[in-house]
């Protein structure tokens, strides 16, 4: 078998430290709600309630009355007690992570931790997923098992930029500013780009990530056709790949990961099924190397293992994305995982 169950006490903890997060997450959502503050200020003798934005602009919301007072306590009550539930799920998720590490209930290495919650800081979460082997460490949380170290060992991070999505004037400023390049400086101030290859940064302990973008079928048009996240010289080039249309067309898989170190993140990546259908024709390519073809057919095995024993609501047939010749190629692979169990 391909992987192995966590212990009890792993497979416990890893559900209690996911509810945690979730309820950080969620707090968080009611404290942004609640984000800057309310004032009264006396114009022409009259009281008006100002909202106060965190960066400082005022907004009024009308002139003192009953119901303006309604909405002035309700939001300090909310605001009060938002506040105060984010502080104590926060102390509660140092804890659940102390737990993790020490039960050993991740093994997701603590640069991707860093890294995916870099890109959820900076508001790109849904413009960046993972793609390739680190993609495994999701399907095996949600299962709570382990993949064989064989197939999930990695040393690169490969990032798809959904470029098809625009980015939020307040996100696209600070990324201007700082490119991704900056936001995975934040995670690991280590990280530069490789002189001779402008899509790729490396940190000081040899950990590459690589942008990957889709491209324009008109070699004309794609000259015009975004090739980084912002327009600092010095950030990360995104190179393009024939297949992303393929990659961003199949359904999303969202998930919760554990670091080494105990820390969470949510990595979203492709469709568990999606992927054994797209690793199947890797490993099938002519001019494909043939170290990568044997990973590859390895990694779409074990995670069609995975769904045939584990996800078995996951209906293969649905994977309408890809065309019908990968996914008639993949049917092996499901086949032999079926009679397996």
């Amino acid at each position: 078998m391909a992987f192995t169950d966590l212990s009890n006490a792993q497979s416990m903890q890893l559900t209690n430290a996911l509810q945690v997060w979730q309820g950080v997450h969620s707090a968080k959502s009611l404290a942004h709600a609640h984000r800057g503050s309310m004032k009264w200020r006396t114009i022409n003798e009259t009281d008006y309630l100002l909202h106060v934005s965190p960066q400082g602009s005022q907004h009024s919301l009308g002139p003192r009355d009953s119901a303006t007072e309604k909405v002035h306590d309700k939001f300090v009550k909310g605001k009060i007690e938002s506040e105060s539930r984010l502080k104590s799920l926060k102390e509660q998720l140092k804890q659940a992570n102390a737990v993790n590490r020490a039960l050993r209930v991740g093994r997701v290495p603590n640069i991707l931790i860093d890294v995916l919650n870099s890109i959820e800081r900076a508001g790109l979460k849904d413009h960046l997923m993972v793609i390739g082997a680190n993609a495994l460490y999701a399907y095996e949380t949600q299962c709570a098992v382990r993949f064989d170290n064989a197939v999930v060992a990695t040393l690169d991070l490969d990032i798809l930029w959904d470029s098809r999505k625009s980015i939020k004037l307040a996100i696209t400023k600070e990324i201007q500013e700082e490119g991704l390049l900056g936001i995975l400086k934040k995670a690991d101030k280590s990280f530069e780009l490789i002189e001779d290859q402008k899509y790729t940064a490396i940190n000081s302990e040899g950990y590459m990530v690589d942008l990957i973008r889709r491209g324009k079928h008109d070699l004309v048009l794609d000259e015009d056709y975004p090739k980084s996240l912002s327009k600092m010289p010095d950030d990360i080039w995104a190179v393009k790949i024939p297949t992303a249309d393929w990659l961003l067309s199949v359904p999303k898989f969202r998930e919760v990961v554990v670091g080494v170190s105990g820390k969470m993140a949510e990595m979203t990546t492709v469709d568990p099924r999606a992927y054994v259908i797209y690793k199947t024709w890797l490993s099938k390519k002519n001019d494909r190397e043939a170290q990568k073809k044997g990973r590859d057919f390895a990694q779409a095995k074990a995670v069609a293992d995975l769904i045939t024993q584990r996800m078995p609501h996951l209906d293969v047939s649905q994977i309408h994305a890809l065309p019908f010749d990968l996914r008639e190629q993949a049917k092996t692979h499901f086949e032999k995982a079926n009679k397996a169990s």
